[in-house]
């Protein structure tokens, strides 16, 4: 089925996400784009109320976590090599610094395909071959699928998420 499994119907799982496009499940922007509220009072102090807008992903929790504990990353477990740490940690945010941008973030979820890159974000469907384009900066919505206009820009973005694929070991469900 197109549209997944979702509790509460395709008409409230929209509204859930407005103005952004679909709702979890998805990899467009009403999928993936979730606040997060930071509580430490401890280290957080000063900026009640402060929203920051830098994006950041999943992979970013391991590095706050370490930086926050002082904990290492191990390199390898029971003789197996462990694969390297990516992300960046979130800690310069609780003090109130912007953070660095992802140069690459990734995304793939029951077949669904994305890779931003910079101002560019570049989304497939489980159910296509066919990529598209959106300048996230300007159409945050993704109303305007501009893979027409940038056929070389998609292309990029279409072959750096296959590479990550590969290298990360993420076969899209139905591929």
């Amino acid at each position: 089925e197109k549209w997944g499994a979702i509790s509460y119907g395709q008409g409230w799982a929209n509204a859930s996400n407005t103005p952004f496009r679909l709702f979890k499940v998805w990899v467009n922007e009403g999928g993936i784009s979730t606040p997060l509220i930071a509580h430490w009072p401890a280290i957080i102090k000063e900026q009640q109320g402060k929203i920051n807008h830098d994006a950041s992903y999943l992979i970013d929790f391991m590095p706050t976590i370490l930086e926050i504990t002082g904990a290492e990353y191990p390199t390898e477990y029971n003789g197996r090599e462990i694969q390297s740490l990516e992300g960046r940690s979130l800690a310069p945010a609780f003090g109130g610094e912007s953070l660095e941008p992802h140069e690459w973030m990734f995304w793939e979820h029951v077949g669904h395909c994305a890779v931003r890159y910079g101002k560019w974000k570049g989304l497939q469907e489980f159910s296509t071959d066919k990529w598209e384009l959106y300048d996230v900066e300007a159409d945050r919505c993704e109303m305007n699928n501009l893979a027409e206009e940038h056929p070389e820009i998609l292309k990029q973005i279409a072959d750096k998420w296959h590479e990550w694929s590969r290298t990360h070991a993420v076969v899209p469900k139905g591929r």
